[in-house]
């Protein structure tokens, strides 16, 4: 299997894994579409930077980009997702009250995010 294959298939797995339509993974990563595209299927090999942006885009390094045996998601540090979306969630809804009572435009933005991140959380495995 050659390397542009590789790194094909684990844009696609990553990206599915993520949830992300390759339009979603492109405008996250600040690259075109086609760019996204023709990386997915192995018609180009993106450059290191391109690299970097598409993993920083998926959660992961650019090693599980590259590697044959990429086969885990994000990569596992010990961090628990769904701990970490509860943490952020109680963050941004502690954000949203003191906007709130400071009068704050912002706290609508961050209602809308903390939300944004409980449908997150509802949608993980139970296994996450």
């Amino acid at each position: 299997m050659s390397n542009d294959n590789i790194i094909g298939q684990n844009i696609r797995r990553l990206r599915d894994a993520a949830d992300l339509t390759q339009s979603q993974l492109a405008e996250r990563a600040g690259i075109g579409r086609t760019m996204a595209a023709y990386a997915e299927r192995g018609e180009h090999v993106p450059r290191n930077m391109t690299l970097k942006k598409i993993a920083t885009a998926l959660g992961v390094t650019v090693d599980d980009l590259t590697k044959p045996s990429a086969s885990a998601a994000p990569t596992d540090s010990g961090f628990d997702l769904k701990d970490g979306l509860q943490e952020a969630i109680d963050a941004l809804l502690a954000a949203t009250i003191e906007a709130a009572d400071a009068g704050d435009g912002s706290a609508a933005d961050f209602a809308a995010a903390a939300s944004q991140l409980i449908s997150q959380l509802h949608s993980l495995p139970e296994e996450a």
